[in-house]
């Protein structure tokens, strides 16, 4: 529940890449002589995802077909992260894909783009990049090529 309540400082690129990278990036801001409220915020949540991998969890990918919107949810001993877990993947596009993926599965990167109008190739990008589409081609397009 906290990590839902307090999403907005939560950023999956670094959070949820392990307590060694939590511990650097708590080190780093702490070490500025001035930091805005969003750092202090985002500090005050790396002190809990410290805490929440010292007790044995973890933090599982984001999923194009598993994660939800803004909410954490539990599977076994983890936490699947939200689409909006993600910088800049904001709400409209993580509620577009949520919506659209009940009327079937996507066939690649384009076909989300052509289903959910607000998902841009941005958004795209950063959901390869953090493997949430790793199963699935970036295009429509065949590779004549590869078949030989």
């Amino acid at each position: 529940a906290f990590f839902t309540i307090r999403s907005n400082g939560f950023d999956a690129t670094y959070m949820a890449d392990g307590d060694k990278t939590v511990c650097a990036k708590y080190r780093e801001l702490k070490a500025k002589p001035s930091r805005s409220a969003l750092e202090d915020d985002i500090l005050t949540t790396l002190e809990i995802c410290h805490e929440f991998y010292k007790r044995g969890f973890t933090f599982l990918p984001i999923d194009i077909y598993k994660s939800e919107v803004k909410t954490f949810k539990k599977e076994d001993n983890a936490l699947r992260l939200p689409f909006t877990s993600l910088p800049g993947l904001g709400e409209t596009a993580a509620q577009s894909i949520c919506d659209e993926r009940q009327n079937g599965e996507f066939i690649s990167g384009d076909d989300v783009i052509q289903r959910c109008d607000k998902v841009s190739k941005a958004v795209i990008e950063a959901l390869f990049e953090c493997g949430a589409m790793s199963s699935m081609p970036k295009t429509n397009q065949l590779d004549l090529f590869s078949m030989m």
